[in-house]
């Protein structure tokens, strides 16, 4: 799925300490620097992650 494999190529490369960019593609870049990462990103995230678990735990019945 195109999906996660977008979210596991974002955390696999760029995860600092739980967080990670707002672009998964592209990384930080100065964005870590600058502005800082706001939470809606990491809330997003953390969202997507737990709808693909069910998607898995669902196709498994």
């Amino acid at each position: 799925m195109a999906f996660q494999r977008n979210l596991d190529y974002g955390f696999e490369r760029y995860n600092q300490e739980g967080y990670l960019p707002t672009n998964l593609l592209t990384g930080w870049g100065d964005e870590r620097d600058g502005q800082g990462v706001e939470g809606m990103f990491m809330f997003a995230y953390s969202a997507q992650y737990a709808l693909l678990s069910e998607h898995h735990l669902a196709a498994k019945k």
